[in-house]
């Protein structure tokens, strides 16, 4: 459809293809809350399926990390099928990127499993500026309950949940 957003992708050895739950999770949340001009970090980028969605909903600028440093070479690889490499900086790293470099964003997308978002549950709320976004995918049904605990314990207000078979993605905005 003309409104379609189309992503070319070759996922090499990288996670996200967009056809797990928690991607499409994911992606549903970038469509729905990044706005044009929005900053946005994508915290284990994989494939760098999100920051490119991000890149074509108008978001800017954009910073992509993932831990491996092979994911960040195929996502790199990904950007440039996308005419996206001027749109994304794409780094390796984790959770305390941003915060080693005093950057913050309107918008911080971590699609990881529960325990690891938990893990970096401090450096994605340090990472969000007052009144922005934090989307959270990865979460299996099981471990909604302590994640949740753990983001709201930071003062993040939970102001969406979606979920795809047992696989959940929580929404918390940061207070102004």
């Amino acid at each position: 459809k003309p409104s379609d957003i189309v992503i070319i992708l070759d996922p090499g050895m990288a996670f996200g293809t967009g056809m797990h739950p928690t991607t499409r999770l994911s992606l549903y949340q970038i469509e729905k809350y990044v706005q044009p001009g929005d900053s946005v970090i994508d915290v284990g980028t994989g494939s760098g399926i999100l920051a490119i969605t991000a890149a074509k909903v108008g978001a800017s600028p954009i910073d992509a990390v993932d831990i491996d440093a092979m994911s960040v070479r195929v996502a790199k690889g990904n950007l440039e099928l996308n005419d996206a490499t001027s749109l994304i900086t794409m780094d390796v790293g984790s959770g305390d990127w941003a915060t080693s470099r005093g950057k913050t964003y309107d918008v911080v997308v971590a699609n990881i499993i529960a325990r690891i978002l938990m893990e970096l549950s401090a450096d994605l709320r340090a990472s969000v500026k007052p009144g922005g976004l934090v989307l959270l995918s990865g979460i299996i049904e099981p471990k909604e309950a302590d994640t949740r605990a753990t983001f709201d314990a930071l003062g993040l207000e939970l102001i969406d949940r979606n979920q795809i078979e047992d696989w959940i993605s929580l929404t918390y905005r940061a207070p102004a």
